[in-house]
């Protein structure tokens, strides 16, 4: 088995239900594990029902508290406010609980409101970004030998203005 551990949840809307996956991550002889431990519908979405119910799968999964090393969410006041959140319930137990937010809607929300105030043309950049790599037949083959390698799908979308983008 393993000690100390790391779990993520994220609620989401199937017509009107909340479902909210719970993720375990560990370190094993054979490296780093992930899987889920279980969805759970959660009826009322207050920091007290989610951190009963997250709670609870640790101990139907016989996963003990007091292991529990960072607690990974978005970045909802529910889930992470100063207050009273399912982190802080969490941290009043384990006081030394890493928190782990939602790092892309952090760097999305930081975009969206800040582009405005860049020195820099990032849609001009871009822009030469993709031309450099399209009008080279070669250039556009070593793109998509680092997109093989590194396991990605390469997706080149159509121009869209960075404010249509910022929008979404």
């Amino acid at each position: 088995m393993f000690h100390f551990f790391s779990i993520c949840y994220d609620a989401s809307n199937k017509g009107n239900i909340k479902i909210v996956p719970i993720v375990v991550q560990f370190f094993s002889k054979t490296g780093v594990k992930h899987g889920i431990l279980e969805f759970i519908e959660q009826m009322h979405e207050s920091a007290d029902d989610l951190f009963a119910n997250i709670e609870y799968v640790l101990e139907a999964n016989e996963l003990k508290l007091n292991q529990l090393v960072s607690l990974g969410s978005d970045n909802t006041n529910v889930n992470v406010g100063n207050h009273h959140s399912v982190f802080t319930l969490f941290e009043k137990l384990l006081p030394g609980l890493i928190k782990g937010t939602c790092y892309c809607r952090v760097l999305h929300n930081s975009v969206k409101h800040e582009n405005k105030h860049l020195l820099l043309d990032i849609e001009a950049a871009l822009l030469k970004i993709y031309s450099h790599f399209c009008r080279s037949s070669v250039r556009s083959q070593e793109l998509t030998n680092y997109f093989d390698f590194i396991e990605e799908e390469q997706k080149v979308t159509s121009h869209i203005l960075i404010s249509n983008i910022l929008k979404i």
